[in-house]
């Protein structure tokens, strides 16, 4: 039999068509033969364990999303670059890239700190890992990246690693920023006295009482129209109005005047409110007010109407085309310095989204531990949107039940913390596979749903939920959760961030397989390596033991501290076979 420990992987079979024709010592060599034929066929399966992760650890390699090129630290030559880096650079295939030093493929204004931080770190000095540089092109054209360095040792030769993260959309959104401040303080400037603003609320503040001394209105609102199912409008600015009839005004802006300036994007002015049948919804507010007439004038960018200007008078009164038009300007006016707070808004949130994004794409580099990559991504979950539970879960192999692998919360988390079992629903999980996402703004009219994860949600307090799949290679094998105590807490904005997480999620989660059963694989080949029965040992260039398996250890009775990468392997012989070591050592260094 071919034993591998107490199993039986196969039978080595000898005959012979001569009687008694095997002595007891044909079966001594046959059984040692069997030995070496069983080690031989579990290297053979551990190699090709060995290659398979290797393929798996390529695939990943190459299908990250960012630019990642290896070179040798003491050459600066590039060794090895994924299929991303080959792209971004608009080569055809990495035949092009491989050899060349790593400074080729940087601007030349940009090269000085690259080599700066690959001196130091040949060196063993300290140097940041993070630069922000534009890489060149095949075609002579240029990207922006985030670029991290770090160095490693493999196999006694050390390597540069570089990532890269493009960010031109985040540069182009930068100078986009960079340009409409610009606009935003010549449009101060041209106000002048009526506009001294340091932010939004005091440009609004100066514009909106501007308004009204120049066009002698009593009261004045500045609105914001908001896209979203529960509230049609916002009221930025106001002055000289109740916030009962602002609260109005906001839940019901699409049955007001307003709207229909809007929709025509043209102002508008009714003299008397009070005989206007479309101010029949407000009458009674408008005699609590007790405004008169009104005007609106609507906010229009790229020929969007996004809010309105809106005069009141007391006393009946008339505008003439001449105070329409000023009113239209300051409409204008207003239009631009809300769409870029806007902007500035969404530039900022972006970097803050990209930043925790970053930080969530760094500790998936570093750690293969997907707990330790959990508490980072909840960190940037929780600076981003306002939540209260966040869980991961991996679905079983009948896709019926799920188990929280990492979770927070705010409140206690009884049946929804790491390793609680959750129901499934068939209906649930098909919907998943096929939808972007799913989301709950008021949990309370799911209740009659039969779905364990949501009324143990609700019963810890949640109002609003939103469901991400975790989806590798097309198929669905978890769910990124965060709810919320607020009802309909998440914008649209939120659930792009989520996927975007939920995709890293992925990510992580693979290289967490991978990594774990490489380490099995090691660890199986290191059990097979120390209980061989025979000795195995390494040596370096001058003969040092550098590597000796626990047989060999047990044979000569030492222990691994006392003569690994301390002994030369000839110290341990006699004389005459030192003679022997010696003449085989040159031979093996000659071929």
């Amino acid at each position: 039999p071919l034993m591998r420990g107490d199993e039986i992987i196969g039978a080595l079979s000898v005959q012979s068509y001569q009687f008694d024709a095997y002595t007891d010592e044909h079966l001594q060599i046959l059984e040692h033969l069997c030995e070496q034929v069983a080690l031989t066929l579990d290297n053979l399966r551990l190699r090709e364990l060995m290659r398979t992760s290797q393929e798996m650890y390529q695939i990943l390699f190459n299908a990250t999303p960012l630019s990642v090129a290896i070179a040798s630290l003491g050459t600066g030559a590039v060794v090895d670059a994924n299929e991303t880096f080959v792209k971004t650079l608009r080569y055809s295939d990495d035949s092009e890239i491989l050899g060349r030093h790593v400074l080729d493929f940087i601007v030349p204004e940009c090269r000085e700190d690259v080599r700066r931080c690959i001196e130091n770190l040949a060196e063993g000095r300290p140097t940041p890992e993070r630069y922000e540089v534009r890489l060149l092109c095949k075609d002579g054209s240029t990207i922006d990246v985030e670029l991290n360095i770090v160095d490693c040792e493999l196999l006694l030769t050390r390597y540069l690693i570089l990532v890269a993260y493009n960010i031109s959309e985040r540069t182009a959104r930068e100078n986009e920023l960079r340009y409409h401040i610009t606009l935003l303080r010549a449009f101060q400037e041209t106000l002048s006295k009526m506009s001294r603003a340091h932010n939004l609320d005091e440009a609004l503040d100066a514009i909106g009482k501007a308004a009204m001394h120049l066009l002698e209105a009593d009261r004045a609102a500045i609105y914001e129209v908001v896209h979203h199912p529960r509230e049609m409008a916002h009221c930025l600015w106001s002055s000289g109005l109740s916030d009962e009839y602002i609260r109005f005004i906001e839940q019901h802006a699409s049955m007001v005047p307003g709207q229909k300036a809007l929709d025509m994007k043209q102002p508008r002015f009714i003299t008397n409110v009070y005989s206007h049948p479309e101010m029949a919804i407000l009458r009674e507010l408008v005699k609590r007010e007790g405004y008169h007439s009104i005007g609106i004038f609507p906010l229009v960018m790229r020929d969007e109407a996004i809010g309105a200007l809106v005069l009141y008078y007391d006393a009946p009164h008339r505008l003439s085309r001449h105070e329409f038009e000023i009113g239209q300007a300051f409409a204008d006016q207003l239009a631009v310095t809300l769409h870029n707070a806007r902007l500035c808004e969404d530039a900022l949130r972006r970097a803050e989204f990209l930043a925790a994004r970053n930080a969530v794409m760094r500790s998936l580099l570093t750690s293969m531990n997907f707990d330790e990559s959990a508490v980072t991504l909840f960190n940037s979950i929780r600076q981003l949107m306002p939540c209260d539970y966040i869980s991961v879960a991996l679905l079983d192999r009948s896709a019926q039940r799920m188990e929280i692998i990492a979770s927070w919360s705010t409140a206690s988390n009884a049946g929804l913390n790491k390793g609680s079992q959750l129901h499934a629903p068939i209906t649930w999980i098909d919907s998943l596979s096929h939808q972007l996402y799913r989301y709950c703004p008021d949990l309370k009219e799911r209740a009659h749903v039969e779905c364990e994860i949501v009324h143990k949600l609700l019963n810890i307090g949640m109002r609003t939920c939103a469901n991400i799949p975790i989806i590798v290679h097309g198929k669905l094998i978890g769910v990124l959760t965060v709810s919320s105590v607020a009802s309909d807490a998440f914008t649209e904005i939120h659930i792009e961030q989520l996927r975007e997480f939920a995709n890293l999620v992925g990510i992580a989660l693979q290289r967490a397989q991978l990594y774990e059963r490489l380490q099995r694989s090691e660890a199986l080949y290191r059990d097979l390596y120390d209980n061989a029965p025979v000795g195995y040992h390494t040596v370096d260039a001058v003969g040092i033991i550098t590597d000796m398996n626990r047989t060999e250890l047990e044979w000569l009775g030492y222990r691994a501290e006392e003569i690994i990468g301390k002994v030369e392997f000839c110290k341990l012989l006699t004389r005459d076979s030192q003679q022997r070591w010696h003449v085989a050592w040159q031979m093996a260094w000659q071929r």
